[in-house]
């Protein structure tokens, strides 16, 4: 039965979504659904700082440090959130100082 081709597809797909939708969330310390929505937040904050620049291209007396920061801030949470999956691999509170977006 091992040697079905109907197992063999069966074992690929589930070898498959584990790849797609679960291995990158588990080497960054998350769920796949924890990471649905870090990564949602992280992308609406990047949708945010590209209006603002597309404003300031526009207009350049408007928004002329809003993205800058916007990238700076987003920037700093996920250096700040690698040192936190370091920490949780040393055996350390993962959530002690760990901020979110």
């Amino acid at each position: 039965m091992k040697d079905h081709p109907a197992c063999n597809r069966d074992f690929e797909s589930a070898l498959m979504i584990k790849k797609v939708f679960l291995d990158h969330p588990r080497s960054v310390g998350e769920s796949y659904g924890e990471h649905l929505f870090q990564a949602g937040r992280f992308s609406l904050k990047l949708l945010h700082a590209a209006g603002a620049c597309l404003i300031h291209a526009l207009i350049p007396c408007l928004c002329e440090r809003t993205g800058s920061k916007a990238i700076t801030n987003l920037y700093d949470i996920m250096v700040q959130n690698r040192a936190c999956q370091t920490s949780t691999r040393k055996n350390v509170n993962p959530k002690a100082g760990h901020q979110t977006l």
